[in-house]
């Protein structure tokens, strides 16, 4: 069962989440729409999605039309300021719903959830995020090798860290999936002790 605040974050992060691809399937411009028939939220329920729409109708940052969901000055405003400012809340989403997966709460040591968002065919990538088994953080990364092929990942929120053999983990920071996708491959922890920085 979920705590009170739980289901509030959870609300909105699928309001975030929609109000995000929102602006990436319009390239962030103003006016710009999507049918809302062909518009698939994947982990969000139909009654999440109305929901979450019809918040951002009220708050200005999406305006409803017929089967259209139209990007607004206010959205466009709020989505770009939590990507340019990400350790700063917006006027309607804390940094905790803005840097955080939509629905997903992982206790494994070594748990993933897969994210895969409703946009292009040409856009679409599966991504894999790992979460701290000890408080549920996404801030896990490779912390430095205890072999050449044991990474030592350890979460900065709360310090818990765990060896694993035959893994490494790959950062990005792109908009679209495929992007953050190669960019994460790119970047991935070499098994030769090597550490970012």
């Amino acid at each position: 069962m979920m705590s009170p605040l739980d289901k509030i974050l959870r609300k909105d992060r699928v309001r975030y989440l929609v109000l995000r691809l929102l602006y990436e399937v319009c390239d962030g411009a103003e006016g710009g729409g999507v049918n809302l028939s062909e518009f698939e939220v994947p982990d969000v329920t139909e009654d999440e999605l109305e929901d979450a729409l019809q918040f951002l109708a009220q708050e200005d940052m999406v305006e409803l039309a017929s089967d259209y969901a139209i990007l607004k000055h206010r959205g466009i405003v709020e989505y770009e300021h939590s990507v340019r400012f990400p350790d700063q809340a917006t006027e309607h989403f804390s940094v905790q719903v803005f840097n955080a997966p939509v629905g997903v709460v992982q206790n494994g040591a070594a748990s993933t959830a897969n994210v895969q968002q409703g946009v292009a065919d040409a856009d679409r990538a599966t991504l894999d995020v790992i979460f701290c088994g000890k408080c549920g953080s996404d801030a896990v990364d490779v912390s430095g090798w205890t072999d050449p092929q044991t990474a030592r990942f350890e979460c900065h929120a709360c310090g818990h860290a765990a060896d694993v053999p035959g893994f490494t983990i790959g950062r990005a920071m792109a908009h679209g999936t495929h992007a953050a996708l190669e960019e994460a491959r790119a970047d991935r922890a070499s098994f030769q002790g090597a550490v970012r920085s």
